[in-house]
Order: C-alpha cells, then sequence, then structure tokens
C-alpha cells in the first residue's frame, strides 16, 4: 500500500516527465515547406513564430529570386563593357546635341529619359572635362 507522500512524489515526478517531453516535443517538431527559388525543402520548426513567413531557404536564394524577377542575371565582363560602352556613347551624343542648341527636355524625349537625367549627365560629362 502507498502512502500519500509516495503517491505525491510519484506524481510529481511523472509530470515532471511529461513536461521535459512536451520541452523537447516543442524544441524538435519541424515541419517542411517548399523553398521559393531552389525548390528545396525547408525544415521550419513548428513553435518559430517566424518560420510561416519564410519563402526561401537562405539569403542567396531570396537574392536570386529577386534578380529574376527584375530579370536581372549576371553578365559576363565581355558584356557589361558592351554596355559601358553604349553609355559613354550615349553621353558623349548628349554633349554633341547639347552643343549643337537642342534643350535638355529635347534630348530627354530623344533618348526616353527626362530632363533632369539629361541635365545631370550633361553636367557630370563637362565637370570632367574641365
Amino acid at each position: 500500500m502507498k502512502t500519500y507522500e509516495q503517491a505525491k512524489e510519484e506524481m510529481i515526478f511523472q509530470v515532471n516527465n511529461l513536461q521535459d517531453v512536451i520541452k523537447f516535443l516543442r524544441e524538435n517538431a519541424y515541419y517542411e515547406k517548399i523553398c521559393g527559388s531552389c525548390s528545396t525543402k525547408m525544415r521550419l520548426r513548428v513553435n518559430d513564430f517566424r518560420a510561416n513567413e519564410r519563402k526561401f531557404c537562405n539569403d542567396a536564394c531570396r537574392a536570386t529570386n529577386q534578380r529574376d524577377k527584375k530579370r536581372l542575371g549576371t553578365y559576363s565582363r565581355q558584356e557589361l563593357n558592351k554596355r559601358k560602352q553604349k553609355r559613354d556613347e550615349i553621353k558623349k551624343e548628349i554633349i554633341k546635341l547639347r552643343n549643337e542648341g537642342l534643350t535638355f527636355a529635347k534630348i530627354g524625349t530623344k533618348f526616353n529619359t527626362s530632363r533632369q537625367r539629361v541635365e545631370q549627365i550633361y553636367s557630370k560629362m563637362t565637370k570632367n572635362d574641365s
């Protein structure tokens, strides 16, 4: 026959064990979600309040997805140099047109950009020439 103290001790021991099990389950309960960029499985903790907000497995996947959204890829040196040459040609043509007497607004409409941007390019290029 058990005494009151023994029964109470046994109950407290079982409650403590159950609390340990609950704590373990809370720390180790995971679910799987698919990464929005690379389609790999992510393991997310159930009790992590920010886990539901996660769409990507890491920062690299997030950045790749944003680049793809904007349709920006990674370019080779040759492609970057071609783009730079094209920009330089446009800048030279802006200076040439301005020296011919066209207004910044007309130059802007020709290159499909704003008057302010044309003015910035012109002032920057003429400052560098001085």
